[in-house]
């Protein structure tokens, strides 16, 4: 049985309905095709696997062709990109000192505990108040293992409650449209006096993307942070289709997304983009074995994902 996508042009389902021609699945030999990418498989578990990687990188990331890469190559960016961070370390709240001094290669250390971890801290890297006490421990203000071809700069205003964080994401079609920007988005932000963590493509072979740079923010400033970023984007070149069909414009340049929400066991512990990608898949393969429309498949889908059918940025409320 064969199942082409194509459904009526309401909300979501106008999105749908414009993959018609490019997503088509074959249950009977368990093969799919995605625009000119075409997949077999040997089970259902493993064509299902196959097309949510296929639409992630087609639908969500807009760069197929990353795809036939190995690999992105080293972060030959990441050193340009930490030079680039206004702050060079952040403070991480400790909840405890213990008053030993202890000695490790001559240099003198105390036992800190951080987010329920004892560990040993030198104590030049203790933060102090104004008024002499001890709240926290310098750490360096990037990361560049955290997320897999990344760099990620944290902010100086402390943490974000991961249940409440929105996603900014901002498309860019090579490191030379990112380098010069990521300091000034970096600065505007401080400035802002937001919590954030930022992060940009670290990698010259992933580009182009469109979640090459992506701003994890409050929900509740999400639209106020993307009006501030968005004056400093002119010089980065738009892309022909820029932006993730699961994400929703919030200016002309950034577009946003929530943290997903799905309790299920098999969708914790994935992206946003990931997220949304499995999902659709399912929707796809439900479609083609039920008979039914992709537009009922993914309200299904949609609803058991704790995600808003017809906003898919969006979960569900409640």
């Amino acid at each position: 049985m064969t199942a082409t996508i194509a459904d009526p042009a309401v909300a979501f389902d106008a999105t749908l309905s414009a993959l018609h021609g490019r997503v088509s699945v074959d249950l009977g030999r368990l093969g799919a095709t995605v625009d000119s990418t075409q997949l077999a498989a040997m089970s259902i578990m493993e064509l299902r696997a196959q097309l949510a990687a296929t639409i992630y990188t087609h639908l969500h990331i807009d760069h197929p062709g990353i795809e036939n890469l190995h690999t992105t190559g080293p972060q030959d960016l990441a050193d340009s990109l930490i030079a680039g961070i206004p702050h060079p370390d952040v403070v991480h709240r400790a909840t405890a000192f213990a008053p030993e001094i202890h000695l490790v290669n001559g240099a003198r250390h105390r036992t800190a505990e951080l987010a329920g971890v004892r560990v040993l801290v030198p104590l030049d890297d203790i933060a102090r108040a104004q008024d002499g006490s001890e709240v926290g421990v310098r750490i360096p203000s990037w990361r560049t293992r955290a997320t897999p071809g990344y760099l990620v700069a944290l902010g100086a205003s402390g943490g974000l409650d991961p249940t409440a964080v929105a996603r900014l994401y901002i498309a860019a079609g090579s490191a030379d449209d990112v380098l010069p920007v990521w300091p000034e988005l970096l600065t505007a932000l401080a400035s802002i006096g937001v919590a954030y963590q930022a992060k940009a493509l670290s990698a010259s072979r992933a580009y182009p993307r469109s979640d090459a740079v992506v701003v994890y923010v409050a929900a509740s400033v999400a639209t106020t942070v993307a009006e501030a970023l968005t004056p400093l984007l002119p010089a980065v070149r738009i892309l022909p289709t820029p932006a993730s069909i699961f994400t929703l414009p919030v200016t002309a340049r950034i577009t946003t997304a929530t943290e997903p929400a799905d309790s299920r066991a098999s969708h914790r512990g994935l992206s946003f983009g990931q997220h949304r990608s499995r999902v659709l898949a399912d929707a796809v393969l439900r479609a083609a074995s039920e008979g039914c429309s992709l537009k009922a498949a993914w309200k299904v889908e949609a609803r058991q994902a704790h995600i808003d059918p017809d906003h898919p940025a969006r979960n569900l409320i409640g």
